[in-house]
């Protein structure tokens, strides 16, 4: 099971190639070659939950950020994968779930990460009893068959190594069990929007991101066993490239 999570792009930030954008366009077609599902943090609104639901829907999107454009490309990742045979999953809230992360005025966001993180992991749990089913029934040739469950969020459902206290937001610890150890976290991370973040610059990789980011590489860093980042080159002349269209 391979953990992806990226660091969100908001709106107001640097005009740069997105995080998924990337994934999709750089990392999905090596991944299709060993994966068999995708999981992603969206989730499909039915309009079935009424009024909850929709001041649920449009609290979210305030308080993330993410522009417009970005939701439209995580229908892109989500169409690529399945042209390139990956059984893709979305998360689904019932109208109880939408009822117990809205708080009357305002979406509790702690119940909201504590829903994702269930989801997610029970989605991957599902997902990985289906393919035990399936090859128990019909045994495929085990040089060609692909074995790789990813998930696509976040970066903080992945974490292996959380943060004191926010170790019931992730659902690496419980995968890793599942998978016994065959578990991998890799957070994507595009330089122009986590230069400057108050937490990441605690981190101990961040001086090495400082030094050796740049247009003519990405970075691969180890933060421990299991753990890595992907730190994507630079963007020469950001305006010129925000402008670029890319086929469908």
């Amino acid at each position: 099971i391979l953990g992806v999570g990226e660091y969100h792009e908001r709106t107001g930030a640097p005009k740069v190639d997105s995080a998924v954008k990337r994934f999709t366009r750089q990392l999905l077609e090596p991944l299709a070659t060993e994966a068999s599902d995708l999981i992603v943090e969206t989730w499909v609104t039915e309009g079935k939950c009424g009024a909850i639901e929709k001041q649920v829907v449009k609290d979210v999107k305030q308080t993330t950020e993410r522009p417009a454009e970005t939701e439209n490309e995580v229908e892109t990742l989500l169409r690529r994968a399945r042209a390139r045979r990956l059984l893709t999953h979305v998360l689904t809230l019932t109208c109880k779930e939408y009822a117990e992360v809205f708080g009357g005025k305002e979406v509790d966001y702690a119940k909201m990460l504590d829903l994702i993180t269930r989801q997610l992991q029970a989605k991957a749990v599902e997902v990985w009893a289906m393919r035990q089913r399936l090859r128990a029934e019909a045994p495929a040739d085990a040089g060609n068959e692909r074995r790789l469950i990813v998930l696509y969020g976040g970066a903080l459902h992945n974490d292996l190594h959380p943060r004191a206290g926010y170790e019931d937001w992730s659902y690496a610890a419980a995968l890793q069990r599942l998978a016994a150890g065959r578990f991998a976290e890799v957070d994507l991370f595009v330089p122009e929007y986590i230069r400057g973040d108050g937490d990441l610059r605690k981190a101990a990789w961040y001086p090495l991101f400082l030094r050796q980011a740049g247009p003519d590489r990405a970075l691969l860093i180890e933060r421990g066993p299991g753990s890595y980042i992907i730190v994507f080159p630079t963007t020469p002349n950001p305006a010129a490239r925000a402008g670029a269209k890319e086929a469908p």
